[in-house]
C-alpha cells in the first residue's frame, strides 16, 4: 500500500463519505463535476490528515507517510484545477494554506 498501515484510516475516512457524496454525483451535470468531487474529497481528507501532527517526525517536519499524504493532497489539487473547478489562484492559495499549517503544527 502506498501509505502504509495508516491508510486504512484514510480510507475509512473517505469511505463514511461516500454515501453523502452519492447524492451530490446524481445531481451533477457532467462527469467533469463528478471527477471534481472525488478529488475534492480526497484533497480535503488527505489536508485533516497531514495537518493533524500525527504525521510529522518533529516540528514542521512530516514523516515518511506524511509526505505521502502531501503528495495525494497536491496531486487532488491539481486534478481538481485541471477539471475547471478551481482557478490557479486557489488552488496555490490552498496549497499555502496547509504547508504552513504543516509548519505549525506537529
Amino acid at each position: 500500500m502506498l501509505l502504509g498501515s495508516d491508510s486504512s484510516e484514510i480510507l475509512l475516512s473517505v469511505n463514511e463519505q461516500i454515501f453523502n457524496l452519492s447524492i451530490e454525483f446524481m445531481k451533477a451535470e457532467s462527469p467533469t463535476e463528478i471527477r471534481a468531487m472525488v478529488y475534492n474529497e480526497i484533497a480535503t481528507t488527505a489536508e485533516f490528515f497531514v495537518t493533524s501532527g500525527y504525521y510529522h517526525i518533529y516540528r514542521g517536519t512530516l514523516n515518511l507517510n506524511g509526505i505521502s499524504i502531501l503528495r495525494a493532497f497536491e496531486g487532488a489539487v491539481n486534478e481538481i484545477k485541471k477539471c475547471g473547478a478551481l482557478k490557479e489562484k486557489e488552488a496555490s492559495n490552498w496549497q499555502t494554506e496547509v504547508r504552513k499549517k504543516i509548519e505549525k503544527w506537529g
